[in-house]
């Protein structure tokens, strides 16, 4: 793991990649982020973080991992 588990380095990917706006490597960074442990409310700060950094661009980035989320039933 190294000096940061594997469920932050994933939450920190899912954070550039909602930066990049790929719609892929979001997708498959939230999945990965959940297989590590992360929990809904640790994904969603994520977002939060993000959004606050890129302003309203990150917003619609942030809602393809709400809708991930509501369709894997952890709304």
């Amino acid at each position: 793991d190294g000096a940061l588990s594997v469920k932050v380095k994933r939450l920190i990917s899912l954070g550039i990649a909602l930066r990049a706006g790929c719609t892929n490597c979001i997708l498959a960074q939230t999945m990965r982020a959940l297989e590590a442990g992360a929990t809904k409310d640790e994904i969603l700060e994520t977002t939060s973080v993000e959004v606050a950094m890129s302003g309203t661009t990150g917003v619609a980035e942030s809602l393809r991992v709400i809708k991930l989320l509501d369709e894997l039933g952890k709304l």
